[in-house]
């Protein structure tokens, strides 16, 4: 399986399933990864080799398990997660028939599905490039907050996560002019005054250990929250961050 990101001012992220791969359980376990709290399906195309459905039977809201063989066309595929859990829907054809309903682990890929998720917390107009990691996506460990840091600080009307702004040395959130904002998967999310420095994102990914999406915001939002950041770790060099 694999995993990709577009550019959108709401993250699309595409999930590209192998021949042999379950659908359900590879798809769940990678929203899992990607740490997709809350998401949406919003297509999917591809064929299977085997089909296990929880279908509608008619009778009031009983439904009953249907399985088919042999090679299927998934039409369209729409669904959500919650917490980590996929819930998936599907419309399949083969040789004539057609069916619906919530897929169940046994139905596997013949030989690609490619399904497209929305997802719903990520940081709006992110500026995201595109990029294939084979496998399941790696997650870092949590850092704590910094030390003393016990004030709300907003930013563009959100609190500040503290856990964050750990992950960052103290000098580069200054030199840089940057906060991070949001974390999705493996990837930190950053609100930059310039996105396009090379030199700061090659120095934030290599001191953060994980990629680095910039987001390119108004210095007049971003000062004032920095300013505040600075003084709040106990930065004595935060008086000479101007409000831009």
């Amino acid at each position: 399986m694999q995993s990709s990101r577009g550019v959108s001012p709401v993250e699309i992220i595409t999930l590209r399933l192998s021949a042999g791969e379950d659908l359900i359980e590879t798809s769940a376990r990678a929203v899992r990864d990607l740490e997709l709290g809350a998401g949406t399906v919003l297509s999917g195309s591809g064929t299977l080799d085997s089909v296990c459905l929880e279908v509608p039977t008619g009778a009031g809201d009983s439904v009953a398990e249907v399985e088919r063989g042999g090679v299927t066309l998934l039409v369209s595929a729409q669904g959500h997660t919650t917490e980590g859990a996929l819930h998936l829907y599907v419309i399949v054809t083969s040789w004539g028939e057609v069916l619906a309903g919530k897929v169940l682990p046994g139905t596997r890929v013949q030989r690609s599905v490619e399904l497209a998720l929305l997802r719903g917390d990520a940081a709006a107009g992110a500026s995201v490039g595109r990029s294939t990691t084979p496998g399941a996506s790696r997650t870092q460990p949590k850092a704590p907050p910094p030390p003393g840091f016990a004030r709300t600080i907003l930013f563009r009307g959100r609190p500040i996560d503290p856990v964050l702004l750990s992950l960052v040395p103290r000098e580069m959130l200054r030199r840089f002019a940057c906060l991070p904002i949001a974390r999705s998967g493996e990837a930190l999310v950053v609100a930059m005054a310039d996105p396009n420095n090379p030199f700061a994102l090659d120095e934030l990914r290599d001191a953060t250990g994980m990629r680095i999406q910039a987001l390119g915001v108004d210095s007049r939002d971003l000062l004032p929250a920095l300013r505040e950041v600075l003084q709040a770790l106990g930065d004595p060099a935060a008086v000479y961050v101007m409000s831009g």
